[in-house]
């Protein structure tokens, strides 16, 4: 394969990551939602935690599992960054 189908191939699965990241922000909207009515706290490190060993304990390749983690852990905050800014623009 040469180098311009496997970029073009990458810039497919970022539009799929991007499409399904949009998805993602419309149901952490949603949970924002319900947490407030619960009046629970928007972070949940426990829950946090267990999703990213579930998803990746089944990865051997130790530098793989590491890229993966520190993904999650950033869509985690950018997810809790959302949901303080959907909840304080209700507020207004």
């Amino acid at each position: 394969m040469n180098l311009l189908k496997l970029r073009q191939e990458i810039l497919n699965i970022d539009r799929e990551i991007i499409l399904l990241l949009k998805k993602r922000f419309y149901i952490i909207k949603k949970i924002s939602n319900e947490k407030k009515k619960l009046n629970l706290k928007i972070q949940n490190l426990n829950y946090e935690n267990f999703l990213l060993e579930k998803y990746t304990n089944k990865i051997k390749n130790q530098y793989l599992k590491s890229f993966i983690k520190n993904i999650f852990t950033q869509i985690f905050s950018s997810s809790r960054d959302y949901q303080k800014v959907e909840s304080s623009s209700e507020e207004k």
